[in-house]
């Protein structure tokens, strides 16, 4: 009651015209910094006026960095894959000749590797290398710093590559998905290569509904619409890509080959490694162990047969 009596004073001692000219403003004086009418732009975010100092602002919060040279920040690029890394000195070079064929641009991220995984990293499509502190496996983490990166370069689209994948080149439509307005995020099919290079397990079960005939299915690939974080609760197995708008999305006729689960060493070691990581028991991994695993030949994959790869 004492507010109203106060407001009823206060309305009763200022003229009406005052009132309404403070509340309905005849001219406005807003924003009057030199500048003609509202149509000047301060930041673009597609053109990143000020990318190369604030990312190396973020950087310098890392343990280590290398950018090749100044101007990766004034080009523009159609594809940048990003990459996770911790320990493969054996595949990242293999890795990177692949990627560097079907993409235009390369950011990874070192989870503080204990081999020589960071000094291999070399390629002409290179534009940035760092690594982190590791404290623990978060693969979220990873991801999301990975995207922080991204924000910075001048690019159409991203793809999420792992260390342990190659493009199969039979099987690559990325550039053509890429054309299309109406797509926003684009999935990719992925062999598990098992006992040999020439081989791949069919009969791997896989959350994911779209996976069939022995091939999972992963969304990868998304357009570039400013900074963006994986909004998830758990630290892996997850969708790595940061959004997924409805009727905007895509099933490409792109093929990875993995190589994590080649050897029955790497199986084991595989699955130790997420009987330790995954707390939260998300997945059985008991399959990584089988000894009597349905196989088939690579080369016999054709996916416009299968059926596979048409647009949602």
């Amino acid at each position: 009651n004492e507010k109203s009596c106060l407001s009823d004073v206060w309305s009763q001692s200022v003229p009406a015209e005052i009132i309404s000219e403070m509340l309905l403003p005849t001219i406005v004086n807003a924003r009057n910094t030199g500048f003609e009418g509202f149509s000047t732009v301060v930041y673009d975010w597609q053109e990143h006026p000020y990318a190369k100092e604030q990312c190396r602002e973020y950087l310098s919060g890392l343990e280590q960095y290398d950018i090749p040279a100044d101007n990766v920040f004034d080009k523009s690029y159609p594809l940048i894959a990003l990459i996770p890394t911790y320990n493969e000195s054996e595949r990242i070079t293999d890795c990177l000749c692949s990627v560097e064929k079907d993409c235009d641009g390369i950011i990874l991220l070192d989870d503080d590797s204990s081999d020589n995984t960071y000094e291999l990293v070399q390629s002409d499509k290179l534009l940035l290398k760092a690594k982190k502190v590791r404290t623990e496996f978060n693969d979220k983490q990873n991801r999301n710093i990975l995207l922080d990166l991204a924000s910075f370069f001048k690019a159409e689209w991203f793809i999420f590559i792992d260390a342990d994948e190659r493009f199969d080149e039979r099987f690559v439509d990325l550039r053509k998905v890429m054309k299309r307005d109406d797509v926003d995020t684009v999935g990719v099919w992925i062999a598990n290569l098992w006992d040999s290079m020439e081989t791949y397990r069919t009969d791997m079960e896989d959350r994911h509904p779209l996976s069939q005939n022995g091939l999972w299915f992963r969304w990868r690939m998304f357009r570039n619409k400013g900074w963006n974080q994986l909004q998830i609760d758990r630290r892996l197995h997850f969708s790595t890509v940061p959004y997924c708008t409805r009727g905007k999305e895509c099933l490409s006729k792109s093929l990875l080959l993995h190589y994590g689960y080649l050897g029955g060493f790497k199986r084991r070691k595989k699955y130790d490694f997420y009987q330790v990581e995954d707390s939260d028991k998300i997945l059985c991994y008991d399959s990584l162990l089988c000894e009597n695993s349905k196989l088939s030949n690579i080369c016999d994959i054709k996916l416009n047969v299968l059926g596979i790869g048409n647009d949602i």
